[in-house]
């Protein structure tokens, strides 16, 4: 017997796993690798729960409230929904109030304007932000007087990483 003869017999056949368990891994054939929701490019790879925290203004906590209202398993990926499912999501997260969203999950609530509970995403939640601010300029209020200084707002103190040119101010 040759040296080569008895390597192949020592060899074990490679085991086999359930088809159950490789279709988990196997994308189908209608998988999208890119969805987009409330105006944001989110990847497919990801499960549907933390996919759609990608999405600025969507927090862990109101995407699960969102997964519920639609009855999808947070765990399914984001690539294999439906159309369907994908708009659904879609009018959840832009009007959630409206859907049965608890009001204490916006992130606008008791707006200034209006009155009513909003939730915000994308850029108009930074444009709405940056408006708060210089409001609070305007107003010469405290939080926006360091605001425009530049320096901390919410009662930190002021630790030896701040630029230079702020505490020249700071001395004046």
């Amino acid at each position: 017997m040759s040296l080569t003869g008895v390597l192949m017999a020592k060899k074990k056949a490679k085991p086999t796993l359930p088809k159950t368990i490789i279709s988990k891994f196997i994308r189908p054939s209608e998988f999208r690798n890119v969805v987009r929701i409330a105006d944001t490019d989110l990847p497919g790879e990801l499960p549907v729960l933390y996919a759609l925290t990608r999405i600025v203004g969507v927090n862990i906590s109101f995407a699960n409230a969102v997964v519920k209202q639609v009855n999808i398993d947070p765990r399914r990926l984001l690539g294999t929904l439906s159309e369907e499912e994908i708009a659904r999501l879609d009018s959840i997260i832009r009007d959630p109030i409206k859907h049965g969203v608890p009001w204490w999950l916006v992130n606008r609530r008791f707006d200034r304007v209006t009155g009513e509970h909003r939730h915000l995403f994308g850029s108009q939640l930074t444009l709405q932000l940056k408006r708060d601010i210089e409001h609070l300029i305007n107003l010469n209020h405290w939080r926006g007087v360091r605001h425009s200084k530049g320096l901390k707002v919410r009662g930190q103190r002021l630790g030896r990483s701040r630029p230079r040119a702020i505490i020249h101010h700071l001395k004046r």
